[in-house]
Order: structure tokens, then sequence, then C-alpha cells
């Protein structure tokens, strides 16, 4: 029995001995489970992690992209509306809105006119051209210089169209366009859906309004210089002709009053030579006159750049008179300065050519542009016969003129000549007005 006792005694202690195996296995098998479960769960969160830190940095490069945008849109000389109309899609694609609109203070109207809109209706369109300063949001961001919003546009007593409500819009911002502490102007953003603003969408929003109002502030101020340029030269050409043309007719008629008595008196000859004279007068001043038109149909250099329009006027010169004109050394991208210097560099050009043409007997003449960090530098140098300086009034070679061209923009004017060995005129002007003259 003994045996038998200890057989069955050894059966169960591996019985219990596989059971507690087993047991084992069956609790590391369900830790195993809830750790890979845990595992997963943890995966899961990181990637959702993962991709909202995707997302928010895409919507930062989306909004730094437009940004950039908005500072690079006035690198160009390109129309007001244009610049808007780039920025407000940019601010677009940035945020996915549905429709806006960017509007410029219009002191003389009193209200902010419309330049560029995406989305709006044709109602809209009509409603909404111009926004007095006293009403809509346009009010609020007025009276306080911060963006106004709302998320029910239908019950907000601030619409001033109903085109908006009717469109299905729920919800809109305005955010003002400041550059520095100047009201420019507003951009409206809008969405179909009830949308809830956020601080940080609105604190973004406003940055943008400041980047754009900057932006719109310098081509607005950009425009006002051309066409203040535009103007003076107006100004300074018109006395130019007067004077030119005043003179010519003076010199006519003293020549044909000297010329009667001698028709009078018989003397054939001196009348002949006097009326030879005045017909020879007579012929220099048409021949001014097609040089000053010439000039005159000189587009604008703003809008064409100074190289491009030089050159055209070069080869419109060398057509009309003959005479080989050679421009070396500049790239157009280098020559930038402000509309009042390049303007007034191309009149010193004309006005070198046209001495050319009358005095020199020049077969070439080259023009060297050279680029420097502050200033632009340019040499005008003919091969005609020269003429020593001390000796010829400034008012004759238009000396005077060229050299109050050069001093009206903060540049100087040189002149270096002598007889039989061509002429050279060097003339330098700086990008920008500042109160340091160039020196030659």
């Amino acid at each position: 029995m003994g045996s038998k006792e200890n057989g069955d005694q050894n059966q169960l202690t591996r019985w219990l001995q596989t059971s507690r195996d087993v047991m084992r296995d069956a609790l590391a098998s369900e830790r195993y489970r809830r750790e890979i479960g845990e595992l997963r769960r943890r995966i899961s969160e990181l990637e959702a992690r993962h991709a909202e830190a995707e997302e928010q940095i895409a919507a930062q490069s989306r909004n730094l992209e437009a940004l950039l945008s908005i500072s690079e849109a006035t690198s160009g000389n390109v129309p007001l509306h244009q610049v808007m109309q780039h920025v407000l899609h940019k601010v677009f694609t940035a945020t996915g809105y549905s429709a806006g609109a960017i509007r410029l203070l219009d002191k003389e109207r009193r209200g902010f006119a419309l330049i560029a809109q995406q989305g709006m209706t044709l109602r809209m369109l009509q409603d909404l051209q111009l926004v007095p300063v006293d009403q809509a949001f346009q009010a609020e961001v007025a009276a306080t210089h911060q963006p106004v919003f709302t998320s029910n546009l239908a019950s907000d007593p601030r619409v001033l169209s109903p085109g908006e409500v009717e469109s299905g819009y729920q919800s809109l911002i305005c955010v003002p366009l400041l550059a520095s502490q100047l009201l420019v102007g507003t951009m409206e953003l809008a969405t179909f859906e009830m949308h809830e603003w956020q601080e940080d969408e609105i604190r973004w929003l406003a940055s943008v309004g400041r980047q754009i109002g900057a932006a719109a502030h310098l081509v607005q101020l950009s425009q006002q210089s051309r066409d203040l340029a535009i103007l003076q030269e107006r100004e300074r050409l018109s006395q130019e002709l007067h004077d030119g043309l005043a003179q010519t007719i003076g010199c006519i008629r003293m020549r044909a009053d000297e010329a009667l008595p001698c028709l009078d008196e018989g003397h054939l000859d001196s009348a002949r030579s006097t009326l030879q004279e005045v017909e020879r007068i007579a012929q220099e001043a048409y021949s001014s006159i097609r040089d000053d038109i010439l000039g005159l149909r000189v587009k604008n250099v703003a809008q064409g750049g100074f190289i491009p329009v030089m050159s055209e006027y070069l080869r419109r010169f060398q057509q009309q008179w003959g005479i080989e004109v050679r421009c070396v050394g500049a790239d157009d991208a280098e020559w930038t300065a402000s509309p009042e210097a390049e303007i007034q560099l191309i009149r010193i050009v004309q006005e070198a050519l046209t001495n050319v043409r009358r005095h020199a007997k020049a077969s070439q003449v080259v023009i060297k542009c050279e680029s420097r960090q502050n200033t632009l530098r340019m040499s005008i140098a003919d091969d005609g016969c020269g003429f020593d300086p001390a000796t010829v009034r400034d008012e004759r070679i238009g000396l005077r003129i060229m050299r109050e061209r050069a001093d009206s923009v903060g540049g100087c004017l040189h002149i270096e000549s002598r007889v039989g060995e061509g002429t050279e005129i060097q003339v330098e002007v700086p990008r920008f007005r500042s109160s340091q003259l160039c020196r030659c």
C-alpha cells in the first residue's frame, strides 16, 4: 500500500505543478495581452499627436507663407489693387475662409473703399463698394483699431447689406489694416458655418492686418512719390520748352527785323544772308522739337524699368539721327532708385545726346553704367570734336540744366572735354534721397 500511496502522491504533485504552470502561462498571457493593448493605445495616442502636430506645422507654414507673400508683394511696381488681390488670395489659402474683402480708407469720401474681394455676390458688391467710417463693423474697428467679429451674422445689427445674410454667411471678422498706428483700411473674412473665433486665430489675423497695412501704405507712398516726380518733371519740361521756344522765336523775329530794311533799301545779298540765318535757326528749332517729342515719348520709368526704358530711347535716337549709341555695364535688376532719380537720369541722357547731335560731330557714343551700394554712376562719352569748357558757357551746352537735374535728387555732375578728343559727362546720384550728397 505504501508504494501505491507514494505513486498517487507523485501523480498529484505533477498535476498540481502542471496546473500551476498552466495558470502561470494563462496569467502571463493575460498580462501580455494587457501590455499589448496598452502599447497599442499609446501608439494610437502618439499617432494622433503626430497628426495634430503635422497639421499645426502645416497651418503655421501656410501662415508664414502668407506673411512672406504680403511682404514680397510690394517688391515690384505692381498696381495696388493687384497687390491686395494677391494678398487676399494668400490669406484664403492659409485660412480656408469662404469670402473676404480688403478695403482702403478714402478720407475724401469718409469711407472704406473696396479694392479687392473674393466670394462676394453681385448684391454685396453693389451695396458694399464703400462702407462709411461710422457704420457697420468698420465703425468699431476705426474707433478701437482692434478686430471685431461675430458668430451670428443674421442677428447682428452691424450688418450693412442684406446680401451678406441672404448669401448664407454666418460668421464674420473685420480686421484693421494698420501701418504702425495709422489706420489704412480693413479686411473682412466670412464663413458659411457658425465659427467660434479663437484667441490665437484673432491674434494671428491682427498680425496679418498689420502686415497688409504696412504693405498698402508703402505702395501708396511709392505711388504718391511717382506722381509727384511726374508732376515736377512736367513742370520742368514745360519751363524748358517755353524758354527754348521763346528764345528761338525772339531770335527769328530779330533776324526778320534786320532783313526788312535790307529789302527796302535793295541790299539783296544782306537780306538773303539774314533770311538764310532765319532758315538755319528754324531748322535747328525743328530738330530740337523733334528731340523733345522723342524724349516725351519715353514711357513711365517706374512701369518699364530704367534700363529697358533708356534702351528704347537710345534705339529711337540712333534710328532718328544715325549716331551709334551703346549702353554697357548695367543689369536692370541692379538699377533701382527713387522715381525722381531715375527720371532725372533719363533726362540727363537726353540732354547729353542732344548736345552730341548739335555740337560734337560724333559718330559714336558709349554710355557706361555702374551700380554701387548706395549710388548709381553713369558716364556718357562721345568721339566727337570736343571743346574747351573754359571758353563755352554752360547755358550753350545745357550743362546748367543737367547739373540742376543731378542736384535736384542729391547727385552731382562733372564734365571733361578737350578739343579734338571728345567729351565725357559723369553723373552720380543716390539710389534713394538722403541728406548726404554724392561725391563725384
